[in-house]
């Protein structure tokens, strides 16, 4: 479990954007309830043109990927964080309707930390034989 001079030390960040200030403080909730959290990497880099900066995507990466995957048993969630008043692109909204499959894949649209907890605690009192690590047997 994380102490809280631990948790304010890894929340703070000069200049972070507010989407990825919410990410980092849902994926360190999620590690501390013990569920396996990663962000999802987008390949790209940014170039300086005058006084603007430029992103570059790869045009080889899939479209609406959400912003981190979290594994809770053999429950998969998708989390795209969102800062009120961005709204979700279509290409999101197509990767959350082809996604989203109760109870096994949970699609999660997140504006704060009380979303991701809520939908966690839901599927953890609906479905718990699904949150429990499966054990493998040699032979």
């Amino acid at each position: 479990m994380l102490r809280r001079k631990q948790f304010v030390g890894l929340m703070k960040k000069r200049r972070d954007q507010p989407e990825a200030r919410l990410l980092r403080h849902i994926l360190i909730m999620l590690r501390a309830k013990g569920i396996h959290a990663g962000k999802v990497k987008s390949k790209g880099s940014s170039i300086m043109k005058g006084r603007a900066r430029i992103f570059i995507k790869d045009n080889r990466q899939m479209l609406g990927l959400p912003d981190a995957f979290a594994f809770d048993g053999r429950i998969m969630y998708a989390i795209e964080t969102k800062v009120k008043p961005n709204t979700p692109t279509d290409e999101q909204r197509f990767f959350a309707e082809f996604f989203h499959h109760p109870p096994y894949r949970v699609y999660v649209l997140a504006y704060d930390w009380e979303s991701v907890e809520d939908m966690v605690e839901m599927m953890r009192t609906r479905h718990p034989n699904l949150t429990r690590l499966l054990t493998f047997r040699k032979g």
